[in-house]
């Protein structure tokens, strides 16, 4: 059971000590009130000096013994009640109080005596109470007494040796640091005691009370200490914290007192009986006795070991044990007297209180909710406490109080306040707010742990009775010693306890001492204690105590009740998630173990990990939480709300809403959509009335309404603006190619991830090895000389041992959750492969789920031959799901090796091979962008900027360079990720200017500029690979655009792109951190670029950041090289965009143009977005100098993120885009021609500087004087010289440092603390300068000089040697978010040296001065939420207002059009949303809005808060006629059969319309579903292509859609053959991908008449004799496919020979026979002229198969193929075709352009899938099949 309550410290009893001074009881001893003396005792000698503190006068404090030695009380948060002095205690280096007495008083004093009574409040550490030596930072030599030294003992010592760097270690007397130089003093107490120290030349003695502790011999005296020591009460010389207790009667003897003198001292300061009585009645308190509504705490026991006893004159309304029964509501309140009898011994006293008792109150109807939170801990405003309620009863939508700004503040403890709690009385009218004290960002730097060791013991408490009025904050202590935390306090009514129960976390420790604690060695428990009204409170004891890990425990319980069931929701430390349990009984304990379902009696499980899985509001899915809180919904009964908080540190960014209809479930779902406050942290959510909304709402009003106008000037040309003005921005970073884009399925497919690439990182990632019915075998990555290529170097090796139906390979997982597929789609199949197998090896691949359930058919091959050979097919998914598996499996036993091993959606990105993932791309594709810029970033400036080749050891961490991304995916060189992980170059330079052609927008290409940036240091320059980059770039732009009679121009139309891409410009480098390295190299480019290009717009970079000396160095250099666009780049807050607008209004006009490579505001809330908005406005205005801009990044995969915000997220089968993708989409789709001029008045924010001037230091000792701030005529508007020895006039806003005035000049002596501003008086000028003198004497850093001081987290300061004295610079902060403005001079600050400081302010211009020279000079920029620019759209005459509110305010703006003429209906298209909404895969809270409104030359607007608004104003008669499509192909009609083409046809498309002279063509490959921009004809690749075309004119009308059905069949079909000697048959089987098999044609002989055979199969007899059958087929389309044949010998036994497969130029033909000699080798061969097509081997029955590719420049006719083993030979005629011609842009998704040899190309085939499959069947039917090639090395 709990306790009884028991009172806090301030409001115990004080012991009594006897009246008058020691002084006065040193020559008098007054009889009864101390035992009798022998006469023989002598009376005590005089002081030297004496302090009673009940005559303390401001702070200054008399010396009693008339010596004239006063003391003087220094610091803050003293107090002093009657005789006592309370000093507060702080960190080292903190405004704490102390007293500080006379320097010089122990001078030459060898003989001394010290006494005290002091009370300890500080526990165990290192402190001191009493001090008196030397002033260094360690102390030299000193005396110092500590009531609880680390260890917890009583501490009295002196220094006892000379002087060194460790003066502690020479200490001697009680507890000294090292043990064996004294005595072990007893344990500490926190009681009132006497403590008692004598010094002599020769020993040191101490006392507690009348108790000698021990006598240590010494041999330095006082009077070898030194001159001019000082003394203190509270602290020492030490950077120790100050001591925190009571003090009194101080008396210092020149004296040695003897132990009876000790004995008197304690006598005279021990209270009697009655003396304690009394004190203990005076003590009582009833806390709100003239207000009382609810029970009273009446305490039993006193203060000074007292007895209570308690009478009521009225029972029925209050008892005597503080039960209350309120009147009735209506009725008077009621008084009633109870009186506390206080006894001890046979003393006793009695006092009566009167208690007022107020009725109950009328019963109020709940109607909307009140919300207190925190905002985090990056601030020091973020500590305190903020108000917010519910729009109307909706506890999904909220309104910030109080304009946004904190509410609830603290000045006491640590002077933070986190996780405020406010419940509402039993009877409704009292609330109570409690919260933990901690500031995370002042006092800890964010270091929890050690917040969790050192923190604060108390609680915070305040009271109201109406939600309004707040009583002023109390702390009370209700952890023990032994915590070292108190955090996140809750309370529960119990009403069957008739009192509140609190609870709260803490980590408890073994010792009272601070010192070596370690969060990780202890754990937090929840604990309790009980209290009626939130002062007096029981003792602490644990409520939940379970260790789950090391340090981790239970925290942020909260609780409601249901019925007669509490359920509590807290967070397991174990896996940082809210459990929730249930109880009767709300204080039944929990120990050992956590509740499981079963649990009895007590608290029981219900659900453990609530939420997680659940989507949050930012885009991902809860994972982890804490801090919740659980409310009732005021209109539904049964229904509950919960918010958790998941912060940054989670994974989230604040609190997230979640609900549940039935609490006893546990199942709770989230609400993402629900607009909570900005930044809401662990609070509470209250149901109140609308009564109480009413005035909290007007208590702490938020101003809902800014007024605005907004003035046009069409008279006046504003800037044009570039067709090129918005693009986007794709890096590899986020997983955006691979596993992205780019549509490759399979992780990892060439086996080449390395440590390199990710630390865990192997070539088996992402694959499993798997064996089937019963197959094994062994599977490893390799890296020899068995390898495909030297650019693929590791393949997969499979070491097969299987037998009969058993099968062994490998699984892929795909990437994140595994393989997208969407039932009944086609997935085409790839891998290159070799075998040691003779008979070849069968491979079989498919897709399943992860428990093994088939989701396609599968593709079946036989790996035939030693050599690398391609084999492809397709397989049909025959389900949707977003987790498959890729199996490849193998049989038999053998040395499998694969590589590359693919698959690909069919349906591509405009169906393109090797191509993109359609969503995604269509994503992109539908912003519109004009420009794309690839492919970095920093992967373009960081590692090596080598190549990938033997020279350079195959360098795998590299800079991207663009020769390793083109030509065949089998020969692009894998690269390691900047970003953490592997490239496979799949998606490359060729795909890459394919897709900017498909989306109409310019390719910007960014090469590497060979200067490391990103973090990475300096790569001096080679000169020779410098060069070698310089011809890369120019090979690059001759890909792009050059000839296809150019090497590099050849390459493209190789891969299917004979038109040239039309590059027109390039950028050099990547944000370099090294200007002048930096413009050498770039001007080397250029010059070499422009020789050759003329035309070619190069850019350069102003490095990493917006401003500062690299930047301005950056910037000069391009000035002086008349560069032609500069790419500026930068990540910033919110508020640095909204106060940015007017970046580019300053920018010459003649010098580089700028491009915005990469920006962003660092999230992806709607906020974000909205500032981002604010800033394109500026944006649009500059267009005469912004030239392009694109957000960055624009890709991001969910389950691997490594930057954000990012503008489009995807998983594996969904694609969203963020709050900021649909604010650039807005953009780029309303961009117009030209500006309008306009200008804006109104609510805007100022950018003038009024507010004080600052001063403060870090972690530096300073001096400042002379300080003046005068207007621009020399008027003094403040000043201080400080000759007056004070610091008046001056407020100390950080409240930390030691600032004294007292030499005649301001110092700050703490060389510890940090930030330590002071400042003046308030100056409303905002023209003026300010000057001041500033030293500095010791410590890290320089000077802080704040000016426009506007409050602790309000302000600029210059900072100069910030940064450990390395830099100097302009700060601001906003809000306590500091930012750097600008780099200034004088980075280092010398210490002793005087600098002269001017700080010269004009409105918004600032300009510093150091000894009267320039150091720096910017302009100040304000936080302003409404932006807005006029654009006009040439096309159609419209006029488009943009306008942006980004506050929560409505704007009402006036707009006058300044005479030009509108239409009155307009179209107004709007984001609005929450500030923190967050788009998600599952909800898209930020969405646009179309609607139309009426408009004329002059109206008004409201812009509802938060929102973007285009309103497009038409100027003239609407167009809406839709434009006409035509469609046409080329050859005007199929010239094959049925239909179909059988040579390269172009589709074109054209579009005519009554107004847009140009309307815009789209196309889709896909039936309609998605469209891309038409950039020319379109030639399909064979199959049957569904084209849709569709224009759009300038005004947005869309025309009709026109399909065109195009069927193409350019390639012959295929047949194979099977020979059966025995039956003396030729089994013949005909495929064709495209319009498929018509017949099957033979003849027998060579001259022989043809036989059709229709369908895909024929069996021919052959006749007696030998006899070769020749065959082809034909398909639908008409194509006739190559001659091949088979022999049949005269007899079984004879040779035969089959040749099938593609008989093409550069195809793959599959080579089989039959009664040949056994396990021999031999060749193949094709005649007339002989070409070698490699080797062969027999197995044991004298059969082979082996697949070979013929030479790509074989002549097109018939030819012999001949085979000779051994002795035997033979041949068969063959008629092979000449290679197809490519076609140009092959969109088709039935088809894919057959790859083409290139300069890269490595050799290989494609065999026909029906081919493969028959091997198969015929390894089945027991025929082994050998088979051996060797790539001719001619």
């Amino acid at each position: 059971m709990l306790s009884r309550p028991r009172t806090p410290e301030s409001a115990r009893g004080r012991t009594l000590r006897r009246a008058g001074s020691v002084l006065a009881a040193a020559a008098v001893v007054l009889s009864g009130l101390v035992p009798a003396m022998g006469a023989a005792a002598a009376p005590l000698p005089t002081p030297l000096a004496s302090y009673d503190f009940g005559a303390t006068s401001g702070t200054a404090v008399p010396d009693a013994s008339g010596h004239g030695h006063d003391a003087t009380i220094r610091g803050a948060g003293f107090t002093v009640d009657g005789d006592k002095l309370s000093l507060p205690g702080g960190a080292a280096g903190s405004n704490a109080a102390y007293v500080e007495l006379p320097t010089g008083l122990f001078d030459g004093r060898s003989t001394v005596t010290v006494s005290a009574w002091l009370q300890d409040r500080t526990g165990a550490g290192n402190q001191a109470a009493m001090f008196f030596g030397t002033t260094e930072n360690l102390p030299q030599q000193y005396w110092l007494l500590n009531p609880a030294n680390p260890a917890g003992r009583v501490k009295s010592v002196l220094t006892d040796g000379p002087r060194i760097s460790q003066p502690w270690t020479l200490e001697r007397g009680i507890s000294p640091t090292d043990g064996a130089r004294g005595v072990a003093g007893p344990a500490a107490t926190d009681a009132w005691a006497l403590y008692t120290t004598v010094i002599t030349p020769t020993s040191i003695t101490a006392y507690l009370d009348g108790t000698k502790l021990g006598t240590v011999a010494s041999t330095r005296t006082v009077a070898d200490f030194g001159t001019g020591l000082v003394a203190y009460i509270g602290k020492s010389s030490y950077p120790d914290r100050i001591w925190k207790g009571g003090v009194r009667d101080v008396a210092i003897y020149d004296s040695a007192l003897t132990d009876d003198d000790v004995k008197a001292l304690v006598a005279e300061g021990t209270p009697s009986n009655q003396q304690d009585v009394d004190a203990a009645a005076a003590a009582l308190a009833i806390p709100g006795a003239d207000d009382v509504r609810g029970n009273v705490s009446l305490p039993t026991a006193g203060a000074n070991g007292t007895t209570v006893a308690w009478a009521s004159s009225d029972p029925s309304v209050v008892t005597a044990t503080g039960e209350v029964t309120r009147p009735a509501h209506g009725d008077p309140a009621k008084t009633v007297e109870v009186t506390a009898t206080v006894g001890k011994g046979s003393s006793s006293t009695a006092r009566t209180f009167s208690l007022v008792v107020q009725p109950l109150p009328e019963k109020q109807e709940l109607g909307a909710y009140f919300f207190p939170f925190f905002t985090g801990e990056s601030t020091t405003t973020d500590d305190e406490i903020s108000f917010a309620t519910s729009r109307g009863n909706d506890p999904k939508s909220w309104l910030t109080l109080n304009d946004g700004k904190p509410v609830l503040t603290s000045d006491q403890g640590e002077e933070g306040i986190r996780d405020p709690f406010v419940l509402r009385s039993p009877d409704g009218d009292r609330f109570y707010m409690l919260s933990t004290d901690l500031n995370m960002f002042d006092r800890y730097n964010g270091d929890f742990g050690r917040a969790q060791e050192v923190g604060s013991r108390k609680l915070n408490v305040w009271q109201s009775d109406d939600l309004v009025t707040w009583s002023p904050l109390r702390q009370i202590t209700v952890s023990s010693a032994l915590a070292g935390n108190t955090w996140a306090p809750e309370a529960t009514w119990d009403a069957d306890r008739g009192e509140y129960v609190v609870y709260w976390a803490s980590n408890l420790y073994p010792s009272a001492s601070t010192d070596g604690r370690r969060a990780a060695d202890s754990y937090n428990r929840m604990m309790m204690v009980t209290t009626r009204d939130f002062v007096t409170f029981s003792e602490p004891q644990p409520w939940v105590d379970v260790k789950r890990g090391a340090g981790k425990g239970t925290i942020d319980a909260t609780v409601v009740r249901d019925g007669d069931v509490y359920y509590r929701f807290l967070k397991d430390e174990a896996s940082m998630t809210v459990r929730q349990e249930r109880s009767t009984d709300l204080t039944a304990t929990v120990t050992g173990s956590l509740p499981t379902t079963s649990s009895t009696p007590g608290w029981q499980l219900v659900k453990e990990q609530i939420g997680v899985g659940q989507p949050n509001p930012w885009g991902g899915t809860f994972t982890n939480g804490e801090g919740p809180t659980v409310f009732a919904d005021n209109a539904e009964a049964g229904h509950w709300y919960m918010l958790i908080d998941q912060p940054s540190y989670h994974g989230g960014q604040g609190y997230m809403m979640f609900e549940t209809r039935d609490i006893a479930s546990g199942n709770w779902t989230s609400v993402p959509d629900a607009e909570l406050p900005s930044r809401p942290r662990h609070g509470t959510v209250l149901p109140i009335s609308v009564a109480e909304q009413q005035r909290l709402n007007a208590a702490y009003p938020t101003d809902e309404t800014a007024e605005y106008s907004i003035t046009a000037d069409p008279s006046k040309d504003g800037a044009e603006i570039a067709d090129e003005m918005y693009g986007v921005f794709f890096e590899d970073i986020n997983n955006a190619a691979d596993g992205g884009l780019y549509a490759e399925l399979v992780r990892n497919r060439s086996f080449e991830f390395l440590p390199v690439d990710n630390r865990d990182f192997t070539g088996m990632t992402a694959w499993t090895p798997v064996g089937v019915g019963g197959g094994k075998g062994t599977a490893k990555p390799v890296n020899d000389a068995s390898r495909m290529n030297d650019r693929n170097r590791t393949y997969l090796q499979l070491d097969l041992n299987s037998s009969g139906a058993g099968t062994f390979g490998v699984e892929n997982a795909g990437f994140d959750t595994g393989i997208a597929l969407t039932a009944g789609g086609l997935y085409d199949v790839s891998f290159w492969g070799r075998t040691t197998a003779p008979a070849g090896t069968p491979v079989s691949i498919a897709l399943r789920s992860a428990d093994g359930t088939a989701l396609s058919d599968a593709l079946t091959a036989t790996v035939a031959g030693d050599g690398w050979v391609k084999y492809t097919g397709t397989v049909t998914a025959t389900a949707t799901t977003d987790s498959a598996r890729l199996l490849v499996q193998a049989g038999g036993a053998a040395t499998l090796r694969l590589d590359e091993v693919s698959l690909f959606p069919r349906d591509t990105f405009k169906g393109h091979a090797n191509g993109l993932r359609k969503d995604i791309a269509q994503k992109i594709a539908d912003l519109h962008p004009k420009f794309v810029r690839f492919p970095g970033g920093c992967i373009v400036n960081v590692n090596s900027h080598e190549d990938y080749s033997a020279a350079s050891g195959y360098q795998r961490a590299r800079s991207y360079q663009w020769k390793d991304s083109v030509g065949p995916v089998e020969t692009r060189a894998t690269n390691a990720n900047f970003w953490g992980y592997n490239q496979s170059l799949g998606l490359g330079y060729y795909e890459y200017f394919q897709f900017a052609e498909d989306i109409g927008a310019k390719p910007v290409p960014d090469v590497p500029a060979l200067l490391n940036g990103c973090g990475q240091g300096l790569q001096q320059t080679d000169p020779a690979l410098l060069q070698r980059h310089i011809q890369d770039t120019l090979d690059l732009i001759e890909f792009a655009n050059g000839g296809v009679d150019t090497t590099w121009g050849k390459l493209r139309a190789d891969m299917g792109h004979p038109a040239p891409f039309g590059l027109d410009r390039i950028e050099i480098g990547n944000e370099e951190n090294y200007p002048e390295a930096f413009i050498a190299n770039f001007v080397k480019f250029r010059d070499a670029i422009k020789t050759k290009y003329p035309d070619m717009i190069l850019i350069s970079n102003s490095g990493p950041d917006a401003e500062g000396a690299n930047f301005e160095k950056h910037w000069a250099q391009n000035r002086a090289e008349n560069v032609d666009m500069v790419d500026e780049h930068y990540y910033r807050d919110p508020s640095w965009f909204l106060s940015h607008n007017l970046r580019y209004d300053s920018y010459d006009r003649n010098g580089p143009k700028v491009w915005i490579g990469e920006y962003a505001s660092r999230d992806n809330r709607f906020f974000n977005a909205l500032s981002e908005a604010a800033y394109m406005t500026g944006l649009e205005r500059n267009a005469d100098v912004v030239k392009m801009a694109s957000y960055a990044p624009l890709l991001a995969d969910q389950s691997s993120t490594q930057w954000r915000p990012d503008l489009i997220w995807f998983d594996r089968d969904q694609v969203w885009g963020s709050a900021n993708y649909e604010v650039q989409k807005l953009f780029m789709t309303n961009t117009g021609d030209r500006v309008v001029p306009t200008t804006a008045d109104g609510d805007l924010a100022s950018t003038g500087l009024a507010g004080s001037v600052g001063l403060s230091t870090w972690s530096t000792s300073a001096r400042y004087d002379d300080v003046k701030v005068t207007d621009p005529d020399g008027k003094t508007l403040f000043a201080d010289d400080f000759s007056d020895k004070n610091d008046d006039g001056w407020t100390k806003l950080a409240n930390a440092g030691s600032w004294s005035a007292a030499d005649g000049s301001y110092v700050q002596s703490s060389t510890t603390a940090n930030n330590t501003l002071v400042a003046g008086p308030a100056i409303d000028a905002t023209d003026y300068d300010v000057s001041l003198k500033a030293t500095k004497l010791a410590g890290a850093e320089g000077f802080l000089v704040g000016f426009g001081v506007q409050g602790s987290a309000d302000y600029l300061w210059w900072n100069l040697g910030g940064w450990g004295n390395t830099r100097s610079v302009v700060e601001k902060a906003v809000g306590g978010a500091k930012s750097i403005v600008t780099d200034t001079g004088t980075p280092r600050v010398e210490t002793g040296r005087t600098y002269d400081l001017r700080i010269q302010v004009r409105g918004p211009e600032v300009t510093l001065f150091v000894d009267g020279q320039q150091a720096g000079r910017f302009t100040n920029t304000a936080v302003e939420p409404f932006a807005q620019v006029m654009t006009k759209d040439e096309a159609t005459g419209d006029v488009i207002l943009k306008v942006v509110n980004a506050q929560a305010k409505e704007a009402v703006t006036k707009v006058d059009l300044g005479g030009l003429t509108v239409l009155p209906d307009a179209q107004m298209t709007v984001l609005a949303a929450a500030p923190g909404a967050v788009n998600t895969a599952d909800a898209t809270p930020v969405a646009l809005k179309t609607s139309e409104v009426t408009v004329s030359g002059s109206f008004t607007r409201t812009f509802a808060p938060y929102s973007v608004t285009f309103l497009r104003m038409h100027t003239r008669t609407p167009d809406t006629q839709a434009p006409t499509v035509t469609v046409a192909t080329s050859p005007a009609a199929p010239d094959g059969a049925n239909g179909w083409f059988v040579s390269p046809v172009a589709v074109t498309a054209t579009a005519i319309d009554d107004v847009d002279a140009a309307p815009r063509i789209e196309v889709s490959t896909d039936g309609g579903s998605t469209w891309a921009a038409y950039s020319g004809a379109v030639t399909p690749a064979d199959g049957t292509a569904n084209l849709v075309f569709r224009a759009t004119d300038a005004t947005g009308n869309v025309s009709a859609s026109v399909p065109a059905t195009v069927r193409v069949d350019r390639a012959a079909p295929t047949v194979t053959s099977v020979v059966d000697a025995t039956a003396r048959t030729v089994r013949l089987t005909a495929t064709d991908a495209a319009s498929g098999v018509d017949r099957i044609e033979y003849r027998l002989g060579d001259s022989g008449s043809w036989t059709a055979v229709s369908g895909a199969e024929a069996v021919v007899t052959a006749p007696a004799g030998s006899v070769t059958v020749s065959y082809r087929a034909v398909d639908v389309a008409g194509n006739i496919g190559g001659i091949g044949s088979a022999s049949v010998g005269a007899t079984a036994g004879d040779p035969t020979l089959s040749v099938s497969g593609d008989l093409v130029a550069g195809g793959s033909i599959t080579v089989t026979g039959t009664g040949w000699p056994t396990d021999a080798d031999g060749r193949l061969e094709l005649h007339s002229t002989p070409i070698d097509l490699g080797a062969l081997r027999t197995d044991g029955d004298g059969t082979f198969r082996v697949t070979v590719t013929l030479p790509a420049d074989v002549t097109a006719g018939t030819h012999e193929l001949v085979a000779i083993i051994g002795d035997a030979q033979a041949s068969v005629p063959v008629e092979i075709r000449a290679a197809a011609t490519p076609g140009t842009t092959p969109p088709t998704t039935n088809g894919q352009t057959p790859a083409a040899s290139t300069p890269l190309a490595v050799t290989g085939g494609t065999v026909s899938i029906a081919a493969l499959v028959l091997g198969l069947l015929a390894l089945v039917a027991g025929v082994a099949i050998r088979r051996r090639r060797r790539i001719r090395q001619d």
